[in-house]
Order: structure tokens, then C-alpha cells, then sequence
């Protein structure tokens, strides 16, 4: 398995960069274990424009990359933005008014109360940036995996999105089943991948034996993997309250 993402630097790399970003004379200044180095990146982003230029296209078919036949390349941080009104359609009906809505805005799908989008700022931006192509939402799977095939990627890691701001949602207890419905639905896009997109599903981080009832059931649907908070815990915590969580 190769991982598709040539830009991030592995935390063990040799020369993983310590300080970077500071830019003079449009060189980056970056430092490589205790050396300052300066790098001169090609223009490939329109100014103004945040993330990858957008309307690029894949070129993997007829191209040589050097890999061993059979190689399958895996990308191990990919997103998908969701498309369904999933919290709003599946809570009950007593508790409808409290469901995070779902709408597609400015070329992006936000998620908050009507009006109130807790995505905001760069957040919103890059999804304004992307959400409209074609299999960047979880609507149109088929145009994903094509688009995937054409970028020379066999599988992918899926992230979510917007739903990420749901972290912070105040009522635990709808936090969870906020989780539990996500699940369900990237399962679903999972399942109709047909084995190429691989959910991050979302788990109750906050109540260990909340951890261990909602990994069970993620892995009932089917996920392979789950996304959470930090767990921090003191030395007198930690073998207490947070065990039942990796067991």
C-alpha cells in the first residue's frame, strides 16, 4: 500500500520541518533540524484561492509512476462532505428542532441551525472551494470512485467534513446521537463504494464506557476506523476512568 499524499511529512521523516510558513521575497523559510533552509515553491494556487487549484484533472491512466505492478495506492487523508439532511430526516419527531440542519450555500454544504452555520471562516471557504465537484459530497459516490481511478488511487481514508464542528455540540447525549447517525450514513456510502471509500467514523470520546458501547457499534456497520478528540487524562484518571475506552 502506498499512501497517495506526497506532501505530508511523516512526524519520524529525517527532515521534518520545525518552523515553517515565514515567507521573504516569496522564498519560504523553513527549518530542518536546527538548519534554516529556503525553498522557492512553484505558483500553483490563484491568489486569493485557498487549497489546490480547482479544476484540475487526474492523469493516472497511461501514466508510467515507477510503481510495481499490482501496487495499490491508498490515500490516507481524504474528505467527504455530506450532502443529506441526515440529523434533521432521522431524529425523532420530539426532537426534530434540535437537529443540526444540513444545506447546500455558496457552492458548500454548511451544517448548523437555518442561517447560523457553525462553519465558518477558512473552514467554509475551502469547502466553497471544493463541495461543488463532482463526488465531493456523499450524493454522487460513482462520480467519486471515477475520480478517485482518475488521480491513480485504488482506496481512500474518508474524513468528514463539516460535521467535524459537531465536536463541540453542548448536549452530549445528542452529540452521541448526532455520531451514531453519521455512522450509520458513511456506512452506507462505504458499502456503496464498493470498497474503494473507507469511512472515519465518529465515537463518544467524552464517557469511556460510552467509547467502548459506540465503538461496538461501529464496528457493527461495518467501519474500520473511528475519529476523536484527545484524551487527556492525569496518571490518577487514567487507569480508572479511561481504560474501558482501548480495551
Amino acid at each position: 500500500m502506498v499512501n497517495a499524499n506526497p506532501y505530508r511529512l511523516s512526524p519520524a521523516h529525517p527532515y521534518r520541518a520545525h518552523n515553517s510558513g515565514r515567507r521573504s521575497n516569496n522564498w519560504v523559510v523553513i527549518r530542518m533540524k536546527g538548519r534554516r533552509c529556503r525553498v522557492k515553491p512553484a505558483p500553483c494556487t490563484p491568489p486569493g484561492v485557498i487549497g489546490a487549484p480547482k479544476h484540475r484533472r487526474g492523469h493516472a491512466a497511461g501514466s508510467n509512476t515507477g510503481l510495481p505492478a499490482g501496487t495499490e495506492v491508498f490515500s490516507a487523508d481524504n474528505h467527504i462532505s455530506v450532502a443529506d439532511d441526515i440529523f434533521y430526516e432521522r431524529f425523532p419527531d420530539d426532537l426534530k428542532d434540535h437537529a443540526p440542519r444540513i444545506w447546500y450555500e455558496d457552492g458548500a454544504y454548511l451544517l448548523g441551525r437555518p442561517g447560523q452555520s457553525m462553519v465558518v471562516g477558512d473552514f467554509s471557504a475551502v469547502l466553497m472551494q471544493y463541495d461543488d465537484l463532482a463526488g465531493a459530497a456523499t450524493n454522487n459516490i460513482e462520480a467519486r470512485v471515477r475520480e478517485l481511478a482518475e488521480d491513480g488511487v485504488d482506496k481512500e481514508l474518508a474524513f468528514p467534513n463539516a460535521v467535524l464542528a459537531l465536536f463541540h455540540y453542548p448536549d452530549k447525549d445528542l452529540r452521541e446521537r448526532i455520531f451514531r447517525i453519521y455512522n450509520e450514513h458513511i456506512a452506507d456510502v462505504q458499502e456503496r463504494s464498493e470498497g474503494h471509500c473507507y469511512g472515519v467514523g465518529l465515537i463518544n470520546w467524552w464517557d469511556p464506557r460510552g467509547a467502548r458501547r459506540t465503538l461496538a457499534e461501529l464496528k457493527s456497520l461495518g467501519l474500520k476506523t473511528f475519529s476523536c478528540r484527545s484524551i487527556r487524562a492525569t496518571t490518577t484518571t487514567a487507569a480508572s476512568s479511561t481504560s474501558p475506552a482501548w480495551k
